[in-house]
């Protein structure tokens, strides 16, 4: 709200199934980057569900999701999911 934004204009990046959760009872769109404790876990309703954010030099593992040929988090990709995803 302080940012004056609507929650279709917004991205969560979350690392366990409450916090998706949360996101998504929020409305917002979520990308989700497992961890240890979380990577077996479902997380449906994820745009996209990542092994890490990744670096150019290292990219990511998808798990769930289109990346459209991302190999690593950026704000392209989070723009380009809000824009395919919340048109």
């Amino acid at each position: 709200r302080e940012l004056r934004l609507e929650s279709r204009q917004c991205i969560a990046i979350e690392d366990s199934d409450n916090g998706l959760a949360a996101a998504t009872a929020a409305g917002l769109l979520t990308v989700v980057t497992v961890n240890g404790y979380t990577r077996h876990q479902e997380f449906p309703g994820a745009a996209l569900v990542v092994d890490q954010l990744g670096e150019p030099e290292s990219g990511f593992r998808v798990l769930a999701g289109d990346p459209a040929g991302s190999t690593f988090v950026d704000l392209a990709v989070l723009d380009r999911l809000l824009r395919t995803l919340r048109p």
